[in-house]
């Protein structure tokens, strides 16, 4: 049997403004606590929805008192989805929003928060995003995001992925990657960065996008009877490639998967891209 010990923050790190986290945390003072960040140095808090966002930073050696003025507070006008932290540029914070916006924000030796860039992730107005992840050894952001089909006036999902820059005077330039799409017309889905590629996960289906390979591995079905997890039906490790249309087909079986089949379908246009659609 495995035992779990836990100990207050404060004990493990030497936080900045310990009594307006306790006000957060213990006390509930400053609204509805929404989601918690810890990455190297920074403890972030999101509040009210997403909408205030406060962050706790580690205290220096010489430093005595906080310094108020020093810290990140963000009043936000759209509720923050994630943040992330990268690794090739040192002490920066992607904060996402759900609206596309991102701002970044560096921390700097003085203590303080400097933000040094805003862009938009999507492309198209009025979209919505709904998972994100920052792929660190590809130094890339994956998303998944909803819109108003044009035709069915229905919510439809799509996979994005956008490179971002190398250094910091590429990234205050705005010297971005193109959005582009790899998934249309997908299901709500979350995105998980994989050591040699991407997961994407939906209803009870996994993708296991193998980029450099250019090769999906399809995953289907929660826990059937007698089962203990995730499976790989028969031909789930093809291939993707052009310059044709490749078309797959994953058949499911009946007592561990939600969609009667999964068509995987790469784009001659788009040689890294697929088209997956799920048949009810």
């Amino acid at each position: 049997m495995t035992t779990f010990k836990y100990r207050p923050l404060c004990s493990i790190l030497p936080l900045s403004r310990q009594w307006l986290l306790d006000d957060i945390i213990l006390k509930k003072n400053h609204g509805q606590l929404d989601r918690v960040w810890l990455s190297p140095g920074h403890l972030f808090i999101s509040l009210d929805s997403g909408l205030r966002i406060v962050t706790f930073d580690t205290r220096s050696v010489d430093k005595t008192q906080d310094d108020e003025k020093r810290c990140l507070d963000l009043t936000c006008d759209s509720p923050v989805l994630d943040i992330l932290v990268g690794r090739s540029i040192p002490n920066v914070a992607y904060i996402i929003h759900r609206n596309g916006s991102v701002q970044v924000w560096k921390f700097r030796s003085d203590f303080s928060w400097l933000l040094i860039q805003k862009f938009n992730l999507c492309t198209t107005p009025n979209t919505v995003i709904t998972d994100v992840c920052l792929h660190p050894s590809q130094n890339a952001v994956y998303w998944c995001e909803s819109n108003l089909s044009s035709l069915s006036n229905a919510t439809v999902f799509c996979i994005y992925k956008r490179q971002l820059p190398e250094d910091e005077g590429k990234l205050k330039n705005k010297e971005l990657g193109l959005a582009i799409a790899l998934v249309h017309n997908c299901p709500y889905s979350q995105v998980f960065a994989a050591t040699h590629g991407l997961f994407i996960v939906f209803r009870d289906v996994v993708l296991l996008w193998c980029l450099s390979a250019n090769r999906i591995t399809v995953y289907t079905g929660g826990p059937a009877s007698g089962d203990s997890g995730l499976r790989s039906p028969p031909g789930s490790g093809f291939p993707v490639s052009g310059p044709q249309a490749d078309r797959h087909t994953v058949q499911r079986e009946s007592d561990c998967c939600i969609a009667r089949s999964i068509h995987v379908l790469c784009l001659p246009q788009y040689p890294d891209s697929a088209t997956v659609c799920c048949q009810q």
